[in-house]
């Protein structure tokens, strides 16, 4: 992961750090930001485009709606069902 943002590699950083584990959004807005009582709907829709780029680059992240972000999983967390 050579060619990343500050911002992306802020991210990459979140997710791998939990080894796999899920990562609740807030927790992945404070690491790209900071911490904050709140973030704004453009902070919340950037932590989509930021996971879209990092997807482009061949990392495996799958969303678990409501919850967060996992690195390396193709499984869903609560059923166990495949994800693409």
């Amino acid at each position: 992961m050579t060619d990343l943002t500050a911002t992306e590699r802020r991210l990459y950083e979140a997710l791998h750090a939990a080894d796999g584990a899920l990562v609740p959004h807030r927790e992945l807005l404070a690491a790209m930001y900071g911490d904050q009582p709140e973030y704004d709907a453009s902070e919340r829709s950037a932590l989509k485009v930021y996971v879209y780029r990092l997807r482009r680059l061949g990392l495996a992240i799958t969303n678990v709606k409501g919850a967060g972000y996992q690195l390396g999983s193709t499984r869903c967390p609560t059923c166990g069902t495949e994800r693409r």
